[in-house]
């Protein structure tokens, strides 16, 4: 397992850096920030009548992520219970860019106006991806294999799924500052 891990330059040391910097406070505010601005840039929240054609294709992709959330832990369940909360507000690609609600009538989103529903679900989203991400993942252990499977499998969702987690680091590596929706999910969901 360990020459796997080691295989790839910088790898395995980057994991175990980045379990350590969501161990502290000041990170995981700043990366939450970071996260819902992404979220922010790339949503869209588009209204139809039926879903596009495509929505099986996406479905299928995103019960493969399930799969990679899936597991016998109270922990795993309970990242599967917030990809299916998810992806009731995340109906689009979630191997594209674009962050995208497909809402399909009134009983979709609440709110009595268009920009209402569309805030709501903006919310929400910010909500679960920050339930899936911003909480970050305990320190893997490679000397007795420990914590090592929720590290990998929480980098491979959060790439797999919008490619979040790099764009997220980018953001806070380059220090963009956070626009004004991102702002409001923070003061809202706090």
């Amino acid at each position: 397992r360990k020459s796997l891990l080691f295989y790839h330059s910088g790898f395995w040391s980057n994991i175990v850096r980045l379990s350590h910097l969501f161990s502290t406070q000041t990170f995981r505010v700043q990366f939450r920030s970071a996260l819902f601005a992404v979220i922010a840039e790339s949503f869209s929240h588009i209204t139809v009548s039926h879903l596009p054609a495509q929505h099986r294709e996406w479905k299928s992709e995103r019960d493969r992520l399930l799969n990679l959330a899936a597991g016998e832990t109270e922990y795993r369940k309970m990242r599967v219970g917030f990809h299916k909360q998810l992806a009731r507000f995340d109906n689009g690609d979630p191997s594209s860019a674009k962050i995208t609600h497909w809402c399909v009538g009134v009983n979709c989103c609440q709110g009595l106006t268009q920009a209402d529903r569309s805030n709501h679900c903006f919310i929400m989203l910010c909500k679960y991806f920050y339930f899936l991400f911003a909480l970050g993942y305990a320190v893997p252990l490679t000397y007795r294999w420990k914590h090592a499977q929720p590290a990998l499998r929480f980098c491979e969702e959060g790439c797999a799924l919008h490619a979040i987690l790099p764009r997220v680091m980018d953001r806070l590596s380059q220090g963009n500052p956070v626009n004004e929706k991102a702002q409001e999910a923070v003061r809202i969901l706090e």
